[in-house]
């Protein structure tokens, strides 16, 4: 199971990465993005460790709206690298 959570962050880490080369990216589109990452995130954590996507939902609401949807992707890109730390 941990290999199976490992190998999905790292896809979702992946996507970000690629949503954060988009220079028009729109606050819609990072929402939209937002949106995709915490569900796929409640989905592969729910039964290994919810505590991953609770703190995940935390760095979504705390951003700084003063950043571009760009940088609030790599925000988000830098709690999910924790993770896989973690999961190492």
């Amino acid at each position: 199971m941990k290999d199976y959570i490992y190998n999905k962050v790292r896809d979702l880490v992946q996507d970000g990465l690629n949503q954060m080369r988009n220079y028009n990216l729109s606050e819609s589109q990072y929402m939209i993005w937002l949106k995709y990452s915490q569900e796929l995130l409640r989905i592969i954590t729910v039964d290994y460790n919810p505590s991953i996507y609770l703190n995940y939902l935390k760095v979504g609401l705390n951003m700084n709206n003063s950043l571009t949807p760009a940088q609030k992707v790599g925000v988000c890109v830098d709690y999910l690298i924790g993770v896989l730390r973690v999961l190492l």
